[in-house]
């Protein structure tokens, strides 16, 4: 994990189209956090260092004039190395990952928050759905998939089953979905 600051030190070099930094040979990509997504939307929130002693981040809201632009990325609070996440991801040919917010709670507005981010690295806090390929689909059956998963339905299901504040994968276990291959 590394922040922009300490990457500057190190006299690295961002690009602000890819959103990476580059320094001797190394690339560094960012860090997706939960805080940065909603619903179908991977750039809701930037993240920063706060300064403050207990809540560390602070989170800033994308404007409608941000999510108009659509070469516009949030910025991360850290990134990590390009070839640790390629590592962690050896099999995977696409350019994006499905994943869902873990943090949730029966006061919040919507218990189940799924997003599609780009292939970069993602902290645990967004855990990633990987399905069977032969029964999926491909791109077309994860858009499927993650229409499946932020349907009223689903949401009914988790407000009924969720008890705690994570969202975790033995609910997402349990959930009734329609077999993206059917569409």
């Amino acid at each position: 994990f590394r922040t922009a600051s300490q990457l500057e030190a190190d006299g690295a070099s961002f690009d602000p189209v890819t959103q990476t930094w580059a320094v001797n040979d190394l690339l560094f990509v960012p860090l997706f956090d939960a805080k940065m997504a909603q619903q179908y939307n991977h750039r809701a929130a930037e993240l920063g260092a706060s300064g403050h002693q207990f809540r560390k981040v602070s989170k800033d809201s994308s404007s409608i004039e941000d999510l108009s632009d659509p070469f516009y990325m949030p910025s991360p609070l850290f990134w990590v190395s390009a070839s640790e996440v390629k590592a962690r991801l050896p099999d995977w040919p696409c350019g994006w990952l499905l994943g869902f917010k873990d943090i949730t709670g029966t006061t919040s507005t919507s218990i189940g928050s799924f997003a599609m981010v780009p292939r970069v690295g993602v902290g645990n806090s967004f855990p990633l759905v990987f399905a069977d390929s032969n029964r999926c689909g491909g791109a077309k059956g994860y858009a499927m998939l993650l229409a499946n998963f932020n349907a009223l339905i689903t949401e009914y299901f988790l407000r009924n089953k969720v008890q705690g504040l994570h969202l975790n994968y033995f609910y997402l276990k349990q959930i009734p979905v329609v077999l993206p291959i059917t569409y």
